[in-house]
């Protein structure tokens, strides 16, 4: 009787369906193996990649633009995506961050990373508003090549047009993810008027973990010049040109004085998730999770976060798993971050070098003070639910 053997589960990393898409989009095959070894990511920002790019040109566009468009990966016309409609999202991105910056003392200056998350939206929101069907089709071949390559791995299911209306971007923490939702939310609007689908949107709602955040969030709203933004307190019309801001926690099933019954929102808002990875484990979180995916049924999400591959390990369900990865629009986690130079390395000063025993048993020591921390925020965590204490880091 022959053996049945049983199929590996990819990493998270590896398996960014949406991710690896787009940079297809630009005649970059993640799903080819370079004889450099180069990775994917890497060959998408050699060109931009030196911090000397930053900045406008003389015509006012990004010379990160200038650098894409002239480099190897435009040499020839194999990629679905050409130089003039680059510039077309290029000149949009210009637009926005013009408008973020305005009020500011000290604009905006985007880094690589943040300037190519920016164009992914872009190109996303375009086909996502233009033709869903021909997306969902482009997506559906690039999966099952995809699931062919990687025989000996369970397959990925197809796409569906629920998986269309929601964009996950997973970038480190410090890289500017704030910023980066209010671009976001200008695309959208931008995008949804010019096919007169932003009517269809009752609302937007900005789902923040606590209250210090969402004054937070207010605050920076601001200043990007989102002077409708404000405190979600009833269930007052909205619309597309509103930002409301509300907790998460404050979202319940029923009305009551300091909770808002989340069917009384309608389902056709654009979210704006901070913190995209709460939500996925717990009893608690498992309703937070379920309370926001009503929200968006007929509408749209951006989901934020520096763990989303942390937190699906945690939920330990692989059909979430894959539903997260097959709408992650960008990745910039802590891997790229470090190798950057935006990362941290550990240095203790009162310490010979010489003394390698005793700086083990210190490091040791850090690392149980570490999981005593966690150990009490768990075992405590409803006693201090009312302080708002976040998790150890």
């Amino acid at each position: 009787m022959a053996r049945k053997t049983s199929l590996q589960n990819h990493k998270f990393s590896n398996k960014l369906l949406l991710n690896q898409w787009l940079m297809s989009q630009f005649g970059i095959d993640p799903l080819l193996e370079y004889k450099d070894n180069t990775r994917p990511f890497h060959k998408l920002a050699a060109p931009i990649r030196d911090n000397r790019m930053e900045g406008y040109d003389t015509d006012g566009l990004h010379r990160f633009y200038h650098e894409l468009v002239n480099s190897e990966l435009f040499y020839n016309e194999l990629h679905p995506i050409s130089k003039e409609q680059l510039r077309i999202y290029e000149e949009n991105i210009v637009s926005h961050t013009r408008t973020i910056n305005y009020l500011r003392s000290r604009p905006i200056v985007w880094k690589y990373f943040q300037w190519l998350t920016l164009l992914f939206v872009e190109i996303y929101l375009d086909r996502y508003f233009t033709d869903k069907a021909k997306l969902l089709d482009d997506l559906n071949v690039y999966l099952k090549r995809f699931n062919e390559k990687w025989t000996g791995f369970q397959n990925l299911e197809p796409y569906s047009f629920d998986d269309l209306n929601k964009l996950c971007l997973q970038n480190a923490t410090g890289s500017g993810k704030t910023l980066l939702m209010h671009v976001n939310l200008l695309q959208f609007r931008h995008y949804a008027k010019k096919t007169r689908e932003g009517s269809e949107i009752s609302r937007v709602i900005l789902l923040s973990p606590n209250e210090r955040l969402s004054e937070q969030h207010l605050e920076e709203l601001k200043i990007s010049g989102f002077y409708s933004a404000q405190r979600l307190k009833t269930k007052q019309d909205g619309s597309i040109d509103m930002v409301d801001v509300i907790e998460i926690t404050k979202l319940g099933d029923t009305e009551g004085p300091n909770t808002i019954a989340t069917r009384s929102l309608g389902d056709q808002n654009l979210l704006l998730v901070d913190e995209g990875h709460r939500g996925m484990s717990g009893k608690d979180e498992g309703v937070w999770f379920t309370r926001r995916s009503e929200l968006c049924a007929k509408g749209f999400t951006f989901e934020y976060s520096a763990t989303f591959a942390q937190a699906v390990a945690a939920a330990n369900n692989r059909a979430f798993e894959d539903s997260y990865a097959k709408t992650v629009i960008f990745d910039y986690s802590y891997r790229w971050f470090y190798e950057d130079g935006f990362g941290k390395d550990y240095q203790i000063l009162n310490l010979p070098k010489t003394y390698q025993q005793v700086q083990d048993v210190y490091l040791t020591a850090c690392l149980l003070k570490y999981y005593q921390q966690l150990k009490v925020y768990e075992d405590k965590k409803l006693e201090i639910v009312p302080f708002n204490l976040e998790k150890p880091l």
